[in-house]
């Protein structure tokens, strides 16, 4: 009884946990990425400073500092396209095993909606109270809907 218990239980959770070791290795991958690229822009860093020391004029400084953020910058351009591929990669493989067929790329992107035109403006006209008479001749309080109606064309109005 339980073995059948057991089994249904790791059917189950079978795709569950086919999706999570996928996420593990990608996030696994990823960090060992992002390792190497702080250890590479710190030791071309650790190298660029030891080589700063050695320059004389102003335009040796300024050549080599310009070399250094274009190596910098391709590194870490290099390192993003790595970890999109990686995580795109990634996306597919779980696509796959959920059936669902589109890529990043595929996603389409909406325009938002259009703003619907502004309602026109209330007229400015007095509401006039509806007082209504009694049997003894008296005029009544004007009723509470007609109260709020007034109250609400005030604040339309001011």
């Amino acid at each position: 009884m339980y073995e059948k218990l057991y089994e249904q239980v790791e059917t189950l959770f079978k795709p569950f946990s086919d999706l999570m070791s996928i996420n593990i290795e990608t996030m696994d991958a990823v960090r060992e990425k992002h390792v190497d690229l702080v250890n590479t822009l710190m030791e071309r860093g650790l190298e660029h400073a030891k080589g700063m020391s050695t320059q004389q004029g102003l335009d040796d400084v300024f050549g080599m500092q310009q070399q250094y953020w274009e190596s910098v910058q391709q590194t870490v351009s290099a390192s993003a396209k790595d970890a999109f591929v990686l995580l795109n990669d990634s996306h597919e493989k779980m696509g796959e095993m959920l059936g669902v067929g589109y890529t990043w790329s595929d996603v389409p992107v909406s325009d938002p909606a259009p703003l619907k035109p502004a309602k026109e403006a209330v007229k400015n006209e007095p509401v006039k109270t509806v007082r209504k008479k009694t049997a003894a001749g008296k005029k009544a309080k004007p009723s509470a809907r007609n109260i709020s109606a007034a109250k609400q064309t005030d604040l339309v109005t001011d």
